[in-house]
C-alpha cells in the first residue's frame, strides 16, 4: 500500500512510496534527532543518562508501614435513657431499644442513617475510623507498576488442577502403551 513521504533524511518531498519504506525513512528521521539531541546535551555538559535495568519495585525506599487498623469494627450507639422510670426499666434488660423509643415517639428528628447507624455519634465515629484507616493504607502502599500487574502470583487451585491433568493424561499414555505392547507380543508370537 503505497504512502506518501514527508522525510528529512531521504527527501521524499510527498513522493508515493511503498507503506514499509516509508516506516523506515521514519525511524532514520527519528535516529537522526536523537543523535542531534544527545550531540547537544554532550556540548552543555550534560551526563549522559545511563540506560540500565528498569526495576520491578519501587526505586525510593518507603518507611515501615505503622500497625493496620483492623476492618472489623463495631460502632456502638450510646446509651440511650427515657424520662420514664418504667421505658428505663425495659432498656435497661434489653426488652426496648432505642430504635423501639423512636418507633414509639414516631420517629426521630434525624434522618435515616441506615440499618447499621442509629445515631449520628456512631456515623461519626465510624466515618473517622475508616479516614484513618485509608490514610494508613495508602501511607504503606506502593504504586502499581507493570511489572506487578502482569507478573501476578499463580493460582494454586488452577497449578493443582493442571497437575492432575497431567497425572491422568499420563496413566492414560501408561495404560495405552502398556495394551500396544501387548498387542505386540500377541502378534509376534
Amino acid at each position: 500500500m503505497p504512502a506518501r513521504c514527508f522525510c528529512k533524511t531521504s527527501k521524499c518531498n510527498g513522493q508515493l512510496i511503498p507503506y514499509a519504506t516509508k516506516r523506515s525513512h521514519e525511524r532514520a528521521d527519528f535516529r537522526k534527532e536523537t543523535t542531534m539531541a544527545q550531540a547537544q546535551h554532550r556540548r552543555l555538559g550534560m551526563p549522559p543518562v545511563q540506560a540500565g535495568p528498569v526495576p520491578h519495585g519501587f526505586s525510593v525506599p518507603l518507611h515501615e508501614p505503622s500497625a493496620p487498623l483492623s476492618p472489623d469494627v463495631e460502632f456502638h450507639d450510646p446509651v440511650r435513657t427515657s424520662d420514664c422510670a418504667v421505658e428505663q426499666e425495659m432498656l435497661d434488660h434489653g426488652i426496648l431499644t432505642g430504635e423501639d423509643l423512636d418507633l414509639m415517639v414516631h420517629g426521630s428528628e434525624l434522618p435515616n442513617l441506615g440499618p447499621n447507624f442509629h445515631s449520628p455519634e456512631a456515623l461519626l465515629a465510624a466515618v473517622d475510623y475508616f479516614s484513618e484507616y485509608n490514610a494508613g493504607t495508602e501511607a504503606g502502599s506502593r504504586p502499581l507498576t507493570a511489572y506487578t500487574a502482569h507478573h501476578l502470583l499463580p493460582d494454586l487451585e488452577q497449578h493443582a488442577a493442571a497437575r492432575q491433568l497431567e497425572k491422568m493424561l499420563e496413566e492414560v499414555r501408561n495404560q495405552q502403551e502398556q495394551a500396544d505392547e501387548q498387542r505386540h507380543r500377541r502378534g509376534a508370537a
